[in-house]
């Protein structure tokens, strides 16, 4: 697994999960997290990425890369 140190950007419940935006340097990363997750605006949090779980798009085409 690998680890990021972000800020948080946004915090929405969407019902199972809360969805995190958090900023990575200059970059939006959204996460979802469990739904009693609660943090505040541009607090600094890390996240724990777990690649069975990640889904990652390249910005131009949209389209998913598949690793």
């Amino acid at each position: 697994d690998a680890h990021l140190t972000a800020s948080i950007f946004s915090v929405e419940l969407t019902g199972e999960s809360t969805l995190v935006t958090v900023r990575v340097h200059d970059e939006f990363v959204a996460v979802r997290a469990d739904k009693d997750f609660t943090s505040e605006i541009d607090s600094e949090t890390h996240v724990r990425i777990d690649p069975e779980k990640t889904f990652l798009f390249d910005s131009a085409s949209e389209q998913r890369i598949r690793i």
